[in-house]
């Protein structure tokens, strides 16, 4: 069964709820109709979306996942985020598209809320500077993002900046009891990936 989601959208998000709800009732009637517990498999920002909804029911609804999924299986899960979501948000991203123009994926890459789940977290990618314009560099620090965001004046984004934060750190911790849950991790290897992505000066950022 395929359970569609609006990538753009953030995991607290009131539109996603609607879809939680709709997920947990996709999950309860197929272990209802087949007495068997399902496997969620989940790919890329899935993996954050699914990982949200688990925890959020457990939380809901204690003992629900134990009844209603056998298996978690998150593959290619940006769990410690991404230094693409936030060049898109700085120049877009074109997806590994480079025949397309990076100004025709800024304009919905800097308003999605979902871009701040995909954040670069401080404890995986360190101190390394994410963007460098020629006064300032910004690293993955919750002061520099903040900054960045405001800068640029996407004042969506920096004004949820603090919200999601808390929100997203809670997601982090294991669902209890820690046995609820069995979970089997696919990551590539030898696969290039963005990890430093250093700017010059754009239009949008003075």
């Amino acid at each position: 069964l395929g359970a569609p989601y609006d990538w753009r959208l953030a995991p607290d998000s009131d539109s996603m709820q609607t879809t939680f709800v709709a997920l947990q009732k996709l999950i309860e009637d197929a272990v209802s109709r087949t007495g068997q517990k399902v496997v969620i498999v989940s790919h890329s920002m899935g993996c954050l979306v699914s990982q949200a909804f688990l925890k959020q029911t457990e939380t809901a609804m204690p003992g629900w996942v134990g009844q209603h999924v056998y298996e978690w299986v998150p593959a290619s899960g940006p769990f410690g985020g991404a230094a693409s979501s936030v060049q898109g948000a700085v120049s877009g991203e074109t997806l590994g598209m480079s025949f397309l123009p990076h100004d025709l994926f800024r304009p919905v890459q800097s308003a999605c809320t979902s871009g701040f789940w995909l954040s670069p977290i401080p404890s995986v990618f360190g101190s390394d500077v994410l963007v460098s314009t020629h006064s300032k560099n910004y690293t993955c620090s919750d002061n520099d993002l903040r900054q960045l965001y405001s800068d640029l004046g996407l004042s969506l984004m920096s004004d949820t900046f603090d919200r999601v934060l808390p929100w997203r750190a809670n997601l982090d911790q294991p669902i209890q009891p820690r046995d609820a849950l069995r979970v089997t991790c696919f990551v590539g290897q030898g696969v290039k990936t963005t990890s430093v992505s250093l700017q010059t000066p754009y239009r949008w950022l003075s």
